[in-house]
This record gives C-alpha cells, structure tokens and sequence, in this order.
C-alpha cells in the first residue's frame, strides 16, 4: 500500500562548485574518446598487416587453429581476469572481409566498445570461442570462417556475402565482475 523512500544528502555544493565539477567530468570524458576514436588507424594497419600475411599462409603467420576452424593469433595477452562464460564483456573491434579486405564495421565508429554475454550467442560463434580464449586486455586476431560466422545467410543488403570468411581485430577491455 505504502512505499517508502529514504534520501540523505551526500554533498551540498554551490552551483560554481556543481558546473565546474561536470565541466572537469566533461572534459576528461572527451580525453578518454578521444584517446579511445585514435586507436582506430592504428588498429586499421594492423589490420592490413595481419591479413596480407594471413592470405600468405595461416600456419607461417602465426596463428592457432581450433577443433572447429576457428584461427586466432594473440597480439598481446592480457594481464587481467580470464573471459568467462556468461559473464558480460567489453570488446573493442575491427572486422573485416578476408576476400578484399573491405570493413565492415567497427566499434570506434561507434566511439565505445562493444558489450555482450559472453557464450550467450548475442554475437556469431566465433566471437564466443575467440574471445573466450582471452584474458582482460589482450588484443588478438580472429579469422573467423563463414560457418563459424555468417554462413550462407547473412543479413541482406549487408556489407557481408554468403560465405564470407571474416578477421576481426579484437581486444578484451573489461570483463565484469
């Protein structure tokens, strides 16, 4: 019948102290995208790099194959928590078509990484295997074959082909506790 609120008053501040506290939260959200957006060309001739020698040969290149096709090569492991199933993660991404190297999506177009349930599949199989073999802020490469990805039916009018083979350049920034 009733509900019930309690509210204390953590902090009484001025309206100069107020707007030059957001201002100064602003400012360093603006630092953090834009440190975050200039990773981008970076990650972009990385990208390059790695699938000009992956079409040389998987196996010289340095990458691992997995029981179900999925190749991955870590760029830098990670230092943090390993990924767990279930659990929510933060991914920063670039993928791209191995057949012409042409992207199709990443998240600093989106100014954020991209969160998900990991082994949940909120995201393509490949996605849940490769990200799950990493720990908190490994960077890596995923070449992830069609069956494992799209398969013969992806989204129409999309920047994907039936049995598109994809690499996505991939680092773990947070896994949740």
């Amino acid at each position: 019948d009733r509900l019930r609120y309690d509210i204390v008053l953590a902090e009484q501040m001025t309206r100069e102290a107020y707007e030059s506290t957001q201002a100064a939260k602003r400012a360093e959200f603006e630092e953090k995208l834009a440190l975050y957006t200039g990773r981008q060309p970076v990650v972009m001739d990385s990208v390059a790099t790695e699938l000009a020698a992956y079409k040389e040969g998987a196996s010289s290149a340095g990458y691992t194959t997995t029981a179900s096709g999925l190749k991955y090569k870590i760029l830098e492991a990670g230092t943090g928590r390993p990924a767990v199933m279930g659990k929510p993660v933060l991914v920063s991404y670039y993928g791209v078509r191995v057949a012409d190297g042409e992207m199709f999506d990443n998240s600093f177009r989106a100014q954020k990484p991209f969160s998900f349930r990991l082994g949940t599949g909120e995201v393509i199989p490949g996605w849940d295997e490769g990200i799950a073999l990493l720990r908190e802020g490994a960077r890596a490469v995923l070449a992830i074959p069609a069956d494992l990805a799209y398969g013969d039916n992806p989204r129409p009018g999309g920047p994907i082909m039936p049995g598109d083979e994809l690499m996505f350049y991939v680092q773990l920034e947070e896994i949740a506790p």
